[in-house]
């Protein structure tokens, strides 16, 4: 019983598509609604139509004629930018934030959208709208000296910062995108290969497929070494990794199946099948941030965690007791 999430639908719901003309999509569109992807904001879905087809099992033409339909009639809005989204209009005038707590979840996932994106802007809008503006009242009824669920939501929103389409700040500038017109070496190195395969087995499995070595081959003629880096962590912050345990949706995002669909693989880099934000993405070996394809640091002698050697950490601070071993650490380290 305590893997049972609720939904909160309004009434009319049915009458609404009847009269918009949208009968025939009314199954995407109650979809959107009860996704089981759906995180603290109602309605809102993460993830662009490429991957909304595949957690659905429908056919990527149909799913996107749909989500047209809808969005002509004014029943959802799609963002199409680098982060893909799609909100069910009129979801959080339904259920709006109701306690801190929420409005704090509230603001930490629209942060992973653009302050210029359609649907933060349309959350915003209905939220705004039906959101308490009383301040909280006692078990007398009477009014007490704390700001409004209104107030805060408008004081964490100023507060709130889009990072849209961040990766770990220790790569973030080396896969901004990926190179096209560079050829690449037809006869990579060894470590080349080494590296690729690496970078695979970050990936959990299940459900994802292992790599065949001529396919890991025929990536490193393909990729450079900073390209197949984030080819890696968008998948591992997909859609794919959610699914339960025994399922095989991974295998439709195998290594041969990526290679032979440049269609999918343009969508995976779109942000299309994305539902974790990248820049929380951590090794599973040594749970640091560092690129898929390098080995994991050396262990801090400070704290024993696996961090950058430029991070501040306090208790290698407080064993190394003067800045020139600090600093003679880090050379060395690095």
């Amino acid at each position: 019983m305590s893997d049972i999430r609720y939904v909160c639908l309004p009434l009319g719901l049915l009458d609404r598509v009847d009269q918009a003309g949208c009968r025939a999509h009314l199954h995407t569109y109650i979809s959107l609604w009860t996704h089981p992807a759906k995180r603290t904001i109602p309605g809102l879905l993460m993830m662009g139509p490429a991957g909304l087809s595949e957690s659905l099992g429908e056919s990527i033409r149909r799913v996107r004629a749909a989500l047209s339909a809808l969005e002509r009639r004014g029943l959802v809005v799609c963002d199409h930018g680098r982060r893909a989204a799609i909100y069910v209009a009129g979801a959080c005038a339904v259920d709006p934030p109701s306690t801190p707590q929420t409005i704090v979840a509230f603001s930490r996932q629209l942060g992973e959208l653009d302050v210029t994106s359609v649907v933060r802007a349309a959350v915003c809008r209905d939220v705004e709208a039906n959101i308490n503006r009383e301040p909280p009242r006692n078990a007398s009824g009477e009014k007490q000296a704390r700001p409004s669920m209104y107030s805060l939501w408008l004081t964490t929103m100023a507060s709130a910062r889009s990072e849209v389409g961040t990766v770990p700040v220790t790569y973030a500038a080396s896969i901004e995108g990926t190179s096209e017109s560079a050829p690449h070496d037809r006869t990579p190195a060894p470590e080349t290969v080494a590296a690729f395969r690496l970078a695979w087995s970050r990936l959990p499995m299940p459900p994802f497929p292992r790599a065949a070595a001529r396919d890991v081959d025929e990536a490193t003629a393909r990729f450079t070494r900073e390209e197949f880096d984030r080819i890696v962590v968008e998948l591992a912050c997909s859609f794919v990794v959610l699914k339960p345990p025994g399922s095989r949706r991974g295998d439709r995002f195998g290594l041969r199946r990526l290679l032979s669909a440049p269609d999918k693989l343009r969508s995976l880099l779109d942000g299309e099948y994305r539902e974790l934000a990248t820049e929380d993405w951590r090794c599973p070996s040594c749970r640091a941030a560092h690129r898929p394809s390098d080995i994991c640091p050396a262990p801090c002698p400070g704290c024993g965690m696996h961090h950058d050697a430029s991070q501040y950490c306090i208790k290698l601070r407080r064993k190394l007791a003067s800045d020139k071993e600090l600093e003679e650490y880090r050379e060395r380290v690095n």
